[in-house]
């Protein structure tokens, strides 16, 4: 578990533990202890898992506990482009103070506001199986606010929200776009 921890924090390749100046630092604080350490296939494919799935579990139980208190929950979504230009839509479920991660997967949809809310109203059915939802904050791309425009009307128990960060990332953007400035 702590190197688990120790690799993930550090940003570090799994292929580390293979390394003969890895392997004489650990032998550095103990003899024996090279040889228990494990390869890296074993590291990530069964030890990450099995910290992923903990840390998983971790936090769907605290979500789930504020829920339990009355809490209301809420979806935050965002797009973003990979390094690979591959658009990447994330997906967060918050409910008090906790959050949980639902899901960061390639965008299934067109970008426009019609494909958009198509893709969001599946989502919605399908967390709304086992959550009540109150509210959806997005960001405000011009496909985004079409999509909750469209959503607005099919769900107005949800209120619909958009990201006041994307907001003030568009104020800044403009005042430093002025010639004055």
């Amino acid at each position: 578990e702590k190197l688990i921890e120790m690799l993930v924090d550090c940003r570090l390749p799994f292929n580390i533990v293979d390394r003969p100046s890895f392997l004489r630092f650990v032998a550095s604080i103990r003899n024996t202890a090279p040889a228990r350490i494990p390869g890296r296939t074993k590291t990530k494919e069964t030890l990450l898992v099995k910290a992923a799935t903990a840390a998983k579990e971790d936090l769907l139980e605290n979500v789930n506990k504020e829920f339990a208190k009355g809490h209301m929950g809420g979806i935050i979504v965002d797009t973003w482009m990979n390094v690979s230009k591959v658009h990447v839509e994330g997906v967060i479920l918050k409910a008090g103070d906790e959050f949980f991660a639902l899901q960061a997967d390639v965008a299934d949809f067109d970008h426009h506001g019609l494909a958009v809310a198509r893709g969001w109203e599946k989502l919605i059915l399908r967390i709304s199986r086992e959550y009540v939802l109150k509210y959806f904050l997005s960001d405000d791309a011009g496909q985004c606010g079409r999509g909750r425009r469209i959503l607005a009307r099919r769900h107005p128990h949800i209120a619909w929200m958009k990201c006041w960060a994307h907001q003030i990332n568009l104020m800044v953007k403009t005042l430093l776009d002025l010639a004055g400035f």
